[in-house]
């Protein structure tokens, strides 16, 4: 009898053992901070309507997205993205040579850089 309880005993003690180890490997680690999203507006302020294609470029990822169509007079479009990111407006011949890797940053005309301070303006494509 005292084999038995000895073995339970073991048993008891190494499930305990491992469940410790276990909640220690899966311990929550350091939360990365995400930076401040800023909302802001980019506006067509011509009278006609305008095809243009945006260049959106967040710092914390590897490449970036970009938004084709066309803006009719007055338009306005609502963006929220993180400090640090930038906007700019492109023309169709320099998508062409930026997909396929041959430049990211020399083409565009900048629009903003996305500072704190920039939350709720608006900023122009002409």
């Amino acid at each position: 009898m005292k084999k038995v309880n000895f073995f339970i005993a073991i048993l008891i003690f190494a499930g305990l053992f491992f469940s410790i180890i276990n909640a220690a490997a899966q311990a929550p680690t350091a939360q990365t901070v995400k930076p401040a999203m800023v909302k802001f507006y980019v506006k067509n302020n011509s009278i006609l309507p305008h095809r243009f294609i945006i260049k959106l470029k967040d710092p914390s990822e590897n490449g970036h997205g970009s938004q084709i169509g066309v803006w009719l007079p007055f338009q306005t479009n609502v963006y929220e993205m993180p400090v640090g990111s930038t906007v700019e407006k492109m023309q169709s011949s320099d998508v062409a040579i930026m997909m396929n890797g041959q430049g990211n940053s020399i083409f565009g005309k900048m629009i903003v850089q996305v500072k704190a301070s920039d939350a709720g303006k608006t900023f122009k494509l002409w």
